[in-house]
């Protein structure tokens, strides 16, 4: 098919699969399909990155492209050093001491952008009681991780402003697929939370026509901006739909 194709052919991405890891793609139904999702705990239109010893190393969700395919596969060695590292320092425990190196770890293990990489690291984003250099280094970690901007977004009105300009950063960075948590952030009654929404939507979207200005969000009428979320959720919903179609209309040939 067109997509294995362009994911194991890539001048960069071929020539390294085909030497430490084994690409299996789930994206179609019946028995065969079934026994691979089961095997490898994957979902529709998902990739599974494994040793050729069938050792899982990491999962790509939500229809991960070829260059998603080798930022995975670049990001393996960062993130195998990041969990030992991570493992010796929770052994000693988490310490304002080793904060830093703590976060440094988490920032390997960021790297790759898999549902391994990102539940190990959100546990440490959301706690509250953990050194502010840790937590902070764990949001920012999730850069890569369009999975995990529902629980990021709510950190965009934190007291505290390492956590709160962390937070922004990391969702800034996960581009147009973080758009769904932006436009939970808009429908809020909280002014700042609108606010700080704005920027990142604005920039994932480019139409600034369908996205307004900060003053709309800030203190345009409720039902004015009800009305406006709605029309840039459906853009949002229209651009999917299109995606869906587009690969459906691929598997057909």
């Amino acid at each position: 098919m067109e997509w294995e194709a362009l994911a194991t052919q890539n001048p960069k991405v071929g020539p390294v699969l085909a030497k430490k890891y084994v690409l299996v793609r789930y994206d179609s139904s019946g028995p065969l399909a079934k026994e691979i999702r089961d095997k490898y705990k994957l979902r529709r239109n998902s990739i599974a990155l494994i040793t050729p010893e069938d050792e899982v190393l990491a999962r790509l969700l939500n229809e991960p492209s070829a260059d998603d395919v080798f930022t995975a596969v670049d990001g393996l060695t960062d993130f195998r050093n990041g969990m030992e590292q991570l493992s010796k320092l929770k052994e000693k425990g988490v310490t304002k001491g080793n904060a830093e190196a703590v976060a440094a770890a988490l920032k390997r293990i960021g790297a790759l952008a898999s549902e391994e990489a990102r539940t190990t690291i959100l546990p440490y984003a959301k706690d509250d009681s953990a050194p502010e250099t840790v937590q902070r280094g764990a949001i920012l970690a999730l850069g890569k991780h369009p999975d995990a901007a529902g629980e990021i977004v709510p950190y965009f009105t934190d007291k505290r402003y390492p956590i709160k300009s962390a937070a922004q950063t990391a969702v800034s960075a996960m581009g147009y697929k973080a758009l769904p948590a932006l436009f939970n952030g808009l429908a809020s009654e909280n002014v700042e939370m609108r606010t700080m929404c704005f920027g990142p939507a604005n920039a994932a979207t480019k139409n600034a026509k369908l996205s307004k200005d900060l003053a709309f969000w800030k203190t345009g009428k409720e039902e004015a901006r009800t009305k406006a979320l709605a029309e840039w959720q459906k853009w949002y919903d229209d651009q999917e739909k299109a995606k869906e179609e587009a690969r459906a209309s691929k598997a057909k040939k």
